[in-house]
């Protein structure tokens, strides 16, 4: 009697080792994923106060999106970004190109005090 015995506990043995564990599961075809994740977009590149002056107004409307605020008058256009920590406010104007292009631009803080021009400009580009 325990020769079948010893005949059967090596075949249970084996069966033993080959069964998945919870923390190694099996993996299939039917447990592999075939759903890729969309790839991420590339991040803005983040533009400085001096890559901003001497642009247009096609350019860093492709760099920062549309203004919040626009001011049109005889001399100059002011564009205004703003976001929850600052206001940047962009000072286009013609010169000898009717492209109107940034020659000045300064930023406030909530309260509407100076702040500084690039934390706030790189915060608008988050």
């Amino acid at each position: 009697m325990t020769r079948p015995l010893l005949l059967i506990l090596p075949a249970l043995l084996l069966a033993a080792c080959g069964a998945p564990s919870p923390e190694h599961p099996v993996i299939t075809p039917e447990t592999v994923s075939t759903e890729t994740a969309p790839p991420a977009p590339p991040p803005k590149p983040k533009i400085s106060g001096t890559q901003l002056l001497g642009q247009n107004g096609a350019w860093v409307t492709a760099k920062l999106g549309a203004p919040a605020f626009v001011r049109t008058e005889k001399t100059a256009n002011i564009w205004q970004y703003k976001n929850g920590m600052c206001v940047l406010n962009l000072f286009l104007y013609v010169e000898q190109d009717p492209a109107p292009r940034v020659l000045h631009f300064d930023a406030r803080d909530a309260e509407g005090r100076n702040t500084d021009r690039e934390i706030c400009l790189a915060s608008l580009q988050d």
